[in-house]
């Protein structure tokens, strides 16, 4: 009898604690998402707002119908909900709202001076349609954003703390007077615009990637790296202020200015070409560039010139080239020995794919240099210029280098035709070719004294 009741009670006891852990197990899954459709225009916190009669919370989806205006009150503070669909308009506060899921809007948000957070445990999440944000942040780990072909406004911070974006073929509009890119992760755009009278500054977090095109109308400050990426041609357009960090091409595209930027970091050419029409591009005094070489170089075929701050003496070569007639990479180098610099003291330079005005030579280039410099005086520099073998007309090893200003026409060194360059010491810009000795040069000054009993001393300059 005592085994029976024994036996009797561990049966029920094994049955019950099966009980218990099914239950368990029933409370402790995630709750299914629910539609809280919006029955009315009405407040956010009212039950009888919504569809699914209680206030959206993290597992419901968010549908604001045609018609009707919901509001978030202050009082409410940070609001969760698992997915968001605008047909209507939702006016927030200014608190969180975090996202679980995905974001569509073909209605109207008006954020208040809030923030906008995507969280939550998908894998994929899409944000689509078109959607004014005051702060928007991205902080999902391992998740992806996707933007497909949305329009987006963001008038305060754009913030990546985790997570990566797809970005498609978006837009992304900077509307703000303060505007900023924050957060650790990439930036990835395809338009990047900033509004009239707009500010967005990126010095802090990660870089920014542009895969499509860049517009400023307002102003742009940016210390970290903009890689524009992909292949094709990409624009750089607008006439708003702007300055990069490190400004790179990746894939082997090119960018076609309309806009005159500064770079103070790195121009990076490893992968690309930028095409300056005839806006100016300026490196900082502290700049530098890195991977110009035959076909990836600062392309000058308009009459935009690549320009370069200095700080004092020192040299510096223009990765510039033309692509009129094939593709023609012909630097140029200036060292300062001596000089006086002023702020912004800056040196620019421009190849041009043809012969120089008034070079009537038999022998001479197809292809001639236009330097000049501001807030430079007194000073002595050494100029160096590479041409290719196709720019060669006549016979080569007659050529001696050339500087035109006016009506000036002054000799320079023989060219080197194994490197294909040719040399001088000036102390004035102006234009730099190459052609041979029935060039318009004429002697102006000519002065022979002696020096001790067996040499003599010969000074001359030619106009």
């Amino acid at each position: 009898m005592k085994a029976f009741q024994i036996a009797r009670r561990v049966a029920l006891s094994s049955a019950f604690l099966g009980v218990l852990l099914v239950l368990a197990g029933v409370w402790s899954r995630p709750a299914l998402a629910v539609d809280c459709n919006s029955l009315i225009t009405g407040n956010w916190t009212a039950d009888g707002t919504w569809s699914c009669n209680h206030v959206p919370s993290a597992a419901d989806n968010v549908i604001i119908n045609s018609g009707h205006t919901v509001t978030i009150p202050e009082s409410a503070g940070d609001q969760d909900v698992h997915s968001v669909i605008l047909s209507g308009t939702l006016i927030g506060n200014s608190y969180e709202l975090h996202v679980g899921g995905n974001w569509s809007s073909s209605g109207t948000f008006n954020p208040s001076a809030g923030q906008v957070v995507f969280v939550g445990d998908e894998e994929t999440r899409t944000i689509s349609g078109t959607t004014l944000f005051h702060d928007l942040e991205l902080n999902k780990s391992h998740a992806d954003f996707d933007f497909g072909s949305s329009l987006i406004t963001v008038e305060g911070e754009f913030r990546v703390t985790a997570g990566s974006m797809i970005e498609n073929s978006s837009t992304f509009t900077f509307v703000g007077s303060g505007a900023s890119l924050a957060g650790v992760n990439l930036k990835r755009f395809n338009n990047l615009v900033i509004d009239s009278g707009a500010s967005l500054s990126h010095t802090t977090g990660g870089n920014v990637d542009i895969s499509g095109n860049f517009s400023n109308l307002g102003s742009f400050n940016s210390t970290k790296t903009v890689t524009f990426s992909g292949g094709g041609m990409h624009s750089m357009s607008g006439g708003g202020s702007t300055t990069f960090g490190t400004l790179a091409i990746s894939s082997g595209g090119s960018i076609s200015l309309a806009n005159s930027p500064i770079v103070n970091g790195v121009l990076d050419l490893n992968n690309g070409t930028i095409v300056l029409n005839s806006s100016t591009l300026t490196l900082g005094s502290g700049a530098s560039t890195t991977g110009d070489s035959a076909s990836k170089m600062v392309v000058t075929n308009g009459s935009g010139t690549l320009c370069k701050k200095f700080a004092g003496t020192g040299d510096f070569t223009f990765p510039v080239g033309t692509t009129n007639n094939g593709v023609i990479y012909s630097p140029a180098t200036v060292a300062f020995s001596s000089g006086s610099f002023s702020s912004d003291a800056q040196v620019c330079v421009r190849a041009t794919d043809a012969v120089l005005p008034g070079n009537t030579s038999a022998d001479k280039l197809s292809r001639y240099w236009t330097v000049s410099s501001n807030n430079i005086t007194n000073f002595q520099a050494t100029t160096t210029f590479q041409y290719a073998a196709s720019d060669v007309i006549g016979v080569e090893a007659n050529l001696v280098g050339v500087r035109q200003s006016g009506s000036t026409w002054e000799f320079l060194d023989a060219v080197n035709t194994t490197y294909k360059t040719f040399s001088g010491i000036v102390d004035a810009f102006g234009n730099f070719t190459a052609g041979d000795s029935s060039l318009p040069v004429s002697l102006s000054y000519f002065e022979a004294r002696p020096v001790g009993s067996k040499a003599s001393e010969i000074v001359w300059q030619t106009t």
